[in-house]
C-alpha cells in the first residue's frame, strides 16, 4: 500500500492535507519543508536551488522536475531500496540534498520520517528506517553514542556526504557493517552521481551511478554529462583519477592546487594526510590548509587549526615536518578560534582565514 501520508517532528500530515496548504508549521524549518512537499505533490516543475558557497559565492540555479526523478531513481536503484521502505530525513530541504531526500521518497512510495537537522539527528528516533543521509559531523555523533549507534543497524543505506570525511570516522565507518557510502556530486548535479562505500568493505574509489559520462578537459577538471545535467555539460573545479569510465578517486580542487618553489601541491592530498597524522595523536580540531605569497617560494602553505594554544600539542610542528615532504609541509600553524560556516555546515575557508591569528 503507498503511503498517504507523512511524519514531522512528531506530527502526521496527510497528503492531501499537504497539497492543500492545509496545515500550521511551528518552526522556520517546517514551513520550509512543508512548501517544498506541497510543491512536489502538486507537480511543480521548475525547482531554484542555490550553491553551497563553500569555495565562492552562493549562485541561483534552476533544476527542473525530470532532472529530479532521474537522479532519485538512479539512487534508489543503486542502494536497492524498496516501496516501503522508511527514509530518515535530517537535512533541511532549503539544500539539494534534503530535497532529495524527500523525491526518492515520494517517486519510490517510500514510508517519511523528517526530523529538525541537529548533531545527533536519530537520538529521538524511535521507529525503525532504512534510509538516511547525514554530514560527517552527524555520523561521527551518532557512532559515538551505542543508542544511537544500534538504531542505525536496521538500515539499508546511509549516506554521508557535504563535507570531507575525516580519517577518524573513516577508520570508524571501516570496520562498521551497516553499509555506508560516501557521496560525491553538487547541486548543480542534483545532487550525487556516484558513490563510495566507506564502510566493511571499504572502497578507495567512486562508481557513477546511472548514465552519467565523465571526463576530463584540457584544464584538468571533471566534466559531468547524462540524464541529469539535462545531457549538457557540467564543468566542475574538481581533478579526478579517472580508472574506468565509470570509477574514480577524487583527487581535490583544480583551484586548490598551489605552486611552492616549482612544486605543484594539492592542497586535499596534503589535508588527508595531517587528517591520519591528527587521528594518530588524537588532535580532534578541525583544520584546513591554506596558502599565501611568499617571496622565495612563490606560496607557501599555512596550516588553519580551529581551536586555542591548549589544544595544539607543542611538537605538532615537528611531526608535520616528519610525516610530509619538504614543500608539503606548512611553513606556518594559524589558530583560529572558531571557524566559520557556510549554510550548509561546510568550513567557509575564506571568512575563517579572516579571523587567523598566527602562533609564534
Amino acid at each position: 500500500m503507498k503511503p498517504t501520508s507523512l511524519e514531522l517532528n512528531n506530527k502526521s500530515y496527510s497528503y492531501e492535507q499537504i497539497k492543500n496548504g492545509s496545515y500550521k508549521p511551528s518552526s522556520s524549518f517546517e514551513e520550509r519543508t512543508l512548501l517544498f512537499c506541497q510543491e512536489w505533490l502538486n507537480g511543480k516543475d521548475q525547482f531554484e536551488q542555490k550553491t553551497s558557497g563553500s569555495t565562492g559565492k552562493p549562485k541561483a540555479i534552476h533544476i527542473n522536475r525530470k532532472m529530479m526523478t532521474v537522479s532519485a531513481s538512479q539512487t534508489v536503484k543503486a542502494l536497492k531500496l524498496k516501496s516501503n521502505d522508511v527514509a530518515l530525513v535530517c537535512v533541511d530541504p532549503a539544500y539539494i540534498a534534503g530535497k532529495m531526500m524527500l523525491v526518492r521518497a515520494f517517486e519510490h512510495d517510500m514510508q517519511i520520517i523528517i526530523v529538525e537537522p541537529s548533531a545527533n539527528p536519530v537520538e529521538k528516533v524511535d521507529k525503525q528506517f532504512h534510509f538516511i543521509a547525514m554530514v560527517p559531523l552527524q555520523l561521527q555523533n551518532v557512532l559515538n553514542n551505542t543508542d544511537t549507534l544500534d538504531k542505525l543497524n536496521g538500515c539499508k543505506a546511509v549516506l554521508v556526504g557535504g563535507a570531507p570525511v575525516s580519517a577518524h570516522l573513516s577508520s570508524q565507518l571501516a570496520i562498521l557493517e551497516i553499509p555506508v557510502f560516501g557521496t560525491y556530486g553538487m547541486t548543480e548535479t542534483v545532487s550525487h552521481i556516484a558513490l563510495k562505500r566507506l564502510s566493511a568493505p571499504p572502497e578507495k574509489f567512486y562508481t557513477v551511478i546511472g548514465d552519467s559520462k565523465l571526463r576530463v578537459n584540457k584544464n584538468d577538471q571533471l566534466v559531468i554529462k547524462g540524464s541529469i545535467t539535462n545531457n549538457k555539460d557540467v564543468v566542475t573545479n574538481d581533478r579526478v583519477q579517472l580508472l574506468t569510465p565509470t570509477t574514480f578517486i577524487w583527487l581535490g580542487r583544480t583551484d586548490n592546487v598551489i605552486n611552492s618553489g616549482g612544486v605543484k601541491i594539492q592542497i586535499e592530498e596534503v589535508e588527508a594526510s595531517i587528517s591520519l597524522l591528527f587521528e594518530r595523536m588524537e588532535i580532534n580540531n578541525r583544520f584546513f590548509l591554506d596558502a599565501v605569497k611568499d617571496e622565495a617560494l612563490g606560496q607557501k602553505l599555512i596550516l588553519l587549526v580551529e581551536g586555542h594554544e591548549h589544544d595544539v600539542p607543542s611538537n605538532l610542528m615537528e611531526k608535520l615536518k616528519l610525516e610530509l615532504e619538504k614543500f608539503e609541509c606548512p611553513r606556518d600553524i594559524i589558530l583560529v578560534p572558531e571557524f566559520d560556516e557556510t549554510s550548509t555546515g561546510k568550513i567557509d575557508r575564506r571568512s575563517s582565514i579572516e579571523k587567523r591569528r598566527w602562533q609564534n
